[in-house]
Formats: structure tokens, C-alpha cells, sequence
């Protein structure tokens, strides 16, 4: 979506996948048959997938075919990773998904009501994120003013996150203002990824299953590349338990997270690079880039 923005397009958010199993609306699950970095980057096996999952919510008149069409033309929609999230933003008055006209100050609300606990909510304005709460509870709800110094972007739009690992975003509502982008002075990065030191992490749960998984990667894959893994802690989310490492790969260090789904009966594993599950590095040129480097 960044991508797109940047290149001047205005899409609606909506959640889908690509699975063809006809389970619309299906609880997310980790599936190896859906795994990307067995074909996308230099590892020797394919990691697991997020099968099915992902939903649009639109916000319509009433349930019926053209006002849902209406709605969606309109991009009064947000998207969950398949947690049935209730997120609605405006913007001086406005809904998201639409254009306001910034000549001065600019309102937002925000009110969200969550299906686990809410770890964080994030406003992004442009390509930085301007602003983040973590509220610890089910429901959050924020009236705010920002001038329009305050508002390096031509777009803004939230992003939630729940304790389990599902996430919320909305479509975003365009600012049509005059004149040159306020700067960003020292404000994160979208995508921007945690700074963590690894020899500093204590004791978790998550250390009785790193034997395990060292042997996986010396059976699997060169197991070289993975340096400094580190156990983090054992994670409750939507698509079951997992032990969550951090680690630096390839010559390259670049972060990974690991998640080692124990659970099953032959325990399942997904890889992402950068510390966020989140557009931390663009997959698709990365890939490129690394399989060149490392196949040959």
C-alpha cells in the first residue's frame, strides 16, 4: 500500500487471501503449503504460510448489493488479518477513504474496539508514524488536533495491533494542501525496525525449544547464515503457540524473526525479515538481490 501511495494512487484497504479452498472468512492457520522463502529467498525449504484469514469490513447505508458497491467505491473500508476488529477514523468530519482539504489545523478521531487486548495503535502520516498509544485493553478511543506542521504526508491512516498478533488498518484519507511537505523532524519511519540487542535478552520460555530448532536448521538449511538465534519468548497468537527468535542472517545480518510453531505434531516454522512482521524490507526486491548473491 505504501508503494502504491507513493506512486500517487488512492486505494481502499480491504483484506483477502489467495486461497482456494472455499473457507471465506476461515480462522487464520499456519499452513506449509502457503510458505514464501523457498522460492522468494536462498533457503532450502519453503517456511509456513497464513492460509485464509484476512477480511474487509465496509461501512454501507444497509446490507445489500449496491450499498455495499457505493461503499466500497467510496473506500469506506478497513481491513483485519481475520480478527472481526471494529475500526473507524475520520478526519475533520470526514471518513476514511476520503480527501479533506488541510488549510489549517486537522481533527482526527479514532475509536476501535478490539477482539483481544491492544498492544498498539499507530497513526501513519505519510511514510512516518506520527503518532503511537498502547492502551492494554479492549477498546480506545482519541480526539486530537494537529496543525498542518505536524502532518508530514499526504496521507494518513491508522494501523492497530492486538496482543495475539492480529492487526487492523484503515483506508487511508488523503490531505489536499499547497505548497512543500512540513518536514519530519525526528519521527519514526512506517516500516521502521526495533533496535534490540540481542546479549542483553534474559531468560524466557522460549529457550527449552531452541535445541529443537537449531537441529530443524541443521537438517534443512545452512544453518551458518542464522547467526546469533536467540530465543525471545513463547507467544500466544491467533494461529497457535509459537517460541519467537531473533536473529541476524547471512552475510548481509540482516534481522529475522523466527517462529517455531511446537505445537504440532512436526513443528512448523515461518521466517520474516526485520524484527517487525510488517513491511520491514520489500520482500520481492530483496529476494532478487539475495537469491542472485547466494545461488550461484
Amino acid at each position: 500500500m505504501q508503494k502504491a501511495l507513493r506512486l500517487g494512487y488512492r486505494p481502499a484497504v480491504c483484506g483477502a487471501s489467495d486461497l482456494h479452498l472455499g473457507l471465506m472468512g476461515g480462522p487464520r492457520a499456519v499452513e506449509t503449503f502457503r510458505g514464501r522463502f523457498g522460492f522468494k529467498l536462498p533457503m532450502n525449504q519453503r517456511d509456513a504460510g497464513h492460509g485464509t484469514g484476512p477480511v474487509t469490513a465496509v461501512v454501507a447505508a444497509r446490507l445489500g448489493r449496491e450499498d455495499l458497491w457505493e461503499a466500497i467505491l467510496a473506500r469506506r473500508t478497513h481491513a483485519t488479518s481475520g480478527a472481526r476488529i471494529y475500526l473507524d477514523v475520520t478526519c475533520n468530519g470526514s471518513p476514511a477513504g476520503s480527501a479533506v482539504d488541510l488549510d489549517g489545523d486537522l481533527e482526527i478521531s479514532i475509536t476501535c474496539h478490539a477482539c483481544a487486548p491492544l498492544d498498539r495503535v499507530d497513526l501513519i502520516i505519510g511514510e512516518y508514524c506520527g503518532r503511537s498509544w498502547y492502551p492494554g485493553g479492549l477498546d480506545y478511543e482519541a480526539r486530537f488536533t494537529l496543525d498542518a506542521s505536524e502532518l508530514p504526508g499526504a496521507w494518513v491512516y491508522v494501523r492497530v495491533h492486538q496482543s495475539d498478533g492480529e492487526y487492523a488498518w484503515s483506508s487511508p484519507v488523503w490531505l489536499q494542501r499547497e505548497g512543500t511537505l512540513p518536514p519530519a523532524g525526528d519521527l519514526a519511519r512506517w516500516n521502521a525496525d526495533d533496535e534490540i540487542d540481542l546479549s542483553s535478552v534474559g531468560e524466557n520460555e522460549a529457550e527449552r525449544h531452541l535445541p529443537d530448532l537449531r537441529h530443524y536448521l541443521e537438517l534443512e538449511e545452512d544453518a551458518h547464515r542464522f547467526q546469533e538465534v536467540t530465543p525471545i519468548d513463547v507467544l500466544e497468537q491467533s494461529v497457535g503457540r509459537c517460541a519467537l527468535f531473533y536473529c541476524y542472517w547471512g552475510e548481509e545480518r540482516l534481522p529475522m524473526s523466527i517462529r517455531w510453531f511446537f505445537e504440532f505434531e512436526i513443528p512448523k516454522v515461518r521466517y520474516d525479515i526485520g524484527w517487525r512482521d510488517f513491511g520491514a524490507y520489500d520482500e520481492l526486491e530483496l529476494s532478487l538481490k539475495l537469491r542472485a548473491k547466494y545461488s550461484t
